[in-house]
């Protein structure tokens, strides 16, 4: 009775200790990133348990007893000049500390200041960078309180919050459109559904 008693509390010591190694708590995983983010975003999780064999996104891991190091590096864009200083800018859009100027392959301009790059704004610049259109932009914006850009024609486009995805092809659809009268057009507004507002410069 004792032996097989014995056996089923080893067995189960086991058990817990297997799942702690393959499926940690939080409280078990120290999480040091170089952008905000959380352990739901990084890792599949059953409760407070984290699968952390099955990572989303790509991590680093190191272990020691009862803790589990992660760390996870979002890859540098490029550069990011606004009013009040230089930044580095992630491939999902965010905004972090310059630490290497060879990241500044690529440089993007902002007549605001850094604190007003909201969710939107990182929104905005995955989608059209996900639809080859980010080199159009000569400097974001802001338009009512709303994300906007000028782009290297000289528009200003008008982008509103949500739908980026929709936008940006409308906005595509715009220079291919009007590809010949691109240096008479002063706007492209985007905030209205299913439609872009174009306005015209005055004719001298």
């Amino acid at each position: 009775m004792r032996k097989s008693l014995f056996t089923v509390v080893v067995i189960l010591i086991l058990l817990i200790l297997l799942t702690l190694f393959i499926a940690p708590p939080s409280s078990f995983i120290y999480l040091k990133s170089n952008v905000p983010i959380s352990l739901d975003e990084v890792f599949p999780h059953i409760g407070a348990f984290y699968l952390i064999y099955h990572p989303n996104l790509t991590v680093s891991l190191s272990r020691h007893f009862l803790l589990v190091n992660v760390n996870y590096n979002e890859p540098v864009y490029g550069c990011f000049k606004f009013i009040d200083g230089e930044f580095a800018i992630t491939e999902k859009g965010n905004i972090i500390r310059m630490k290497n100027k060879k990241d500044c392959k690529k440089v993007f301009y902002a007549n605001f200041e850094s604190v007003h790059w909201d969710d939107e704004y990182k929104l905005m610049f995955v989608n059209l960078t996900k639809n080859d259109m980010i080199n159009n932009v000569k400097q974001f914006e802001v338009y009512d309180g709303e994300p906007a850009f000028y782009d290297k024609n000289g528009i200003l486009v008008i982008m509103g919050n949500l739908n980026f995805d929709y936008k940006t092809l409308e906005y595509r659809k715009v220079l291919e459109v009007y590809k010949e009268r691109l240096k008479d057009i002063k706007e492209v507004d985007l905030r209205f559904k299913n439609e872009a507002i174009i306005r015209w410069r005055e004719l001298k």
